[in-house]
């Protein structure tokens, strides 16, 4: 078993979490404002009119739902796999110690 100065040790950035905060807060505000005009849109019938993006793409409401929804699953999964990944890589530490001086 690997004893308490050969185990890794992660650094927190406090900084990092400064700035990651107010930025992820902003662009929680900004990104869901369509979705909720998506959702006003298809409660008063016009779910499937369609309208241009800022690429000239047609798109209608109910493709904006299904698109969050999408993320909202993607980003699920993401998370899953960084958690089995976390849990693996510990129990590799655990089984077979781990150096400071490893790459």
């Amino acid at each position: 078993m690997a004893n308490e100065r050969t185990r890794t040790k992660r650094k927190s950035c406090l900084g990092c979490w400064l700035i990651a905060t107010p930025v992820t807060v902003v662009a929680f505000v900004l990104a869901f404002r369509p979705l909720v005009t998506a959702i006003e849109k298809i409660r008063n019938g016009q779910g499937l009119e369609t309208y241009r993006t800022v690429w000239l793409v047609e798109f209608n409401y109910i493709g904006v739902v299904v698109l969050f929804g999408a993320i909202a699953i993607a980003l699920v999964v993401a998370l899953w796999f960084r958690w089995r990944e976390e849990r693996e890589w510990h129990d590799f530490e655990r089984k077979y110690g781990a150096s400071e001086n490893d790459a």
